[in-house]
């Protein structure tokens, strides 16, 4: 695990702490615990269970849980993928190991595109703060939480206005305030739907962005807005 605490900031280059090679059951990743005074500026986490010994029929590793704060703010300057291993036998996903929860604890701001991964098993995703890009409609956000969910709590674009926003798998999507982007989609979600305004007014001179929204679910949405 690797856990790093400061009331100053904290600038992370790329931490790994997969599961190593199992000759059983996968063997768990680590977790990554970050929390700064001030700013945390992250680079790629990859805490990846690792995959079940061939011939075992043993279930993979679980991904290893994730905790970002920063008081002042998170700058999310890498990929996060917390995929649990694959199981045996072949192809592993009947007994896949569970992905680890990645939990933005503050108000956080894209670098760049960013993706957010837990895998296609139990994984929560939860953004606690108000989530901004760094240039109007420019910066990505792409989750997949397989069967856990994704929580959006705070104003999301609100500042700053997010690109294209896509959640590819949940089981259960809440945004809680207002959120402005390029695009919405929810491309496969197995849970409740909650969403609050949706906003994809376009640029000057261009036209709104598509929202998207597909579950086997319920859903509840407020206004959605794209002139």
């Amino acid at each position: 695990a690797v856990s790093v605490t400061s009331t100053g900031a904290i600038t992370a280059g790329t931490i790994t702490t997969n599961g190593g090679v199992s000759t059983g059951v996968g063997r768990a990743a680590g977790g990554v615990t970050l929390n700064s005074g001030t700013v945390l500026t992250t680079g790629a986490i990859n805490a990846l269970g690792s995959a079940a010994f061939g011939g075992s029929t043993l279930a993979g590793g679980a991904g290893g849980v994730v905790g970002l704060t920063g008081t002042t703010r998170i700058d999310l300057g890498g990929n996060i993928d917390t995929t649990g291993g694959l199981g045996d036998p072949a192809p592993g996903t009947a007994n896949q190991g569970a992905g680890g929860a990645v939990t933005v604890n503050s108000a956080a701001k894209l670098l760049a595109s960013r993706t957010i991964t837990t895998g296609p098993t139990a994984g929560n995703i939860t953004f606690s703060g108000t989530t901004d890009g760094s240039t109007d409609f420019l910066e990505n956000l792409t989750l997949t939480a397989g069967t856990g969910t994704v929580t959006l709590t705070g104003i999301v674009g609100g500042v700053k206005k997010l690109g294209d926003i896509q959640i590819v798998s949940d089981a259960g999507l809440t945004t809680t305030n207002a959120v402005t982007a390029k695009s919405f989609t929810e491309t496969a979600g197995t849970g409740t739907t909650s969403l609050n305004a949706i906003t994809t007014t376009g640029a000057a001179d261009t036209v709104g962005g598509a929202v998207s929204v597909t579950s086997t679910g319920a859903i509840t949405a407020g206004t959605i807005t794209t002139n």
